[in-house]
């Protein structure tokens, strides 16, 4: 007697053992196949459509499912570009990595400095200075910061920064820089270094 396979709407589990009987002997039939032996299902709508923009590289299918129902291997590929536990509603959507808490914000220690000294560097990979930086109360500081291809020296002695004060020193060709100075960097790898908008007393806080 032929053996058919139950259908996707019978409630009968394709990858589960099933017997099946003709006349007087049994026949049982193990139903662990591969997909490629037993008949996909039709996608859903949805899969449907995620399907599709993954395949045309789409933000479309970032913009429909969650970040929790990614793997890493999507997350790997490029295509899913979407923070952890939050949509990408548009391509244009800011990119962020991670979310943080403000517990994490607050373990950075930010504060106000007085350029009080620049020096060349040479030993450095990319175009750099060495500053001294005075940060009221709590001393003087130095840092390694590569803007030489846009400020001067005398564009820079006397000028208000924000500097991380709590990283560890790290080692820069022959030097230790002991905080780090702050700049936002646009499209083009430009620097433009952060300073308070008006005068304030050393060594303040940014919080």
């Amino acid at each position: 007697m032929p053996v058919s396979w139950p259908s996707p709407h019978s409630g009968v589990s394709p990858y589960r053992p099933t017997a099946y009987t003709s006349f007087s002997s049994v026949c049982i039939c193990v139903n662990v196949v591969s997909a490629e032996t037993f008949p996909r299902y039709p996608p859903s709508p949805a899969q449907y459509a995620q399907g599709q923009a993954r395949r045309n590289g789409s933000h479309a299918y970032s913009a429909t499912c969650p970040s929790s129902q990614l793997t890493s291997k999507t997350r790997r590929s490029g295509r899913i570009r979407q923070p952890l536990g939050r949509w990408n509603t548009s391509a244009t959507s800011l990119m962020i990595r991670t979310m943080a808490t403000m517990e994490d914000f607050e373990r950075i220690e930010m504060r106000v400095g007085r350029i009080v000294a620049v020096e060349d560097f040479p030993a450095a990979r990319n175009p750099s200075y060495k500053l001294t930086i005075d940060f009221g109360p709590f001393g003087t500081r130095r840092s390694s910061v590569a803007v030489r291809p846009w400020y001067a020296k005398d564009q820079l002695e006397g000028r208000l920064v924000v500097c991380v004060t709590n990283f560890p020193p790290r080692r820069i060709a022959t030097f230790d820089s002991e905080v780090l100075t702050l700049g936002a960097i646009d499209a083009a790898k430009r620097v433009t270094l952060l300073e308070p908008d008006a005068e304030c007393e050393l060594g303040s806080r940014i919080g």
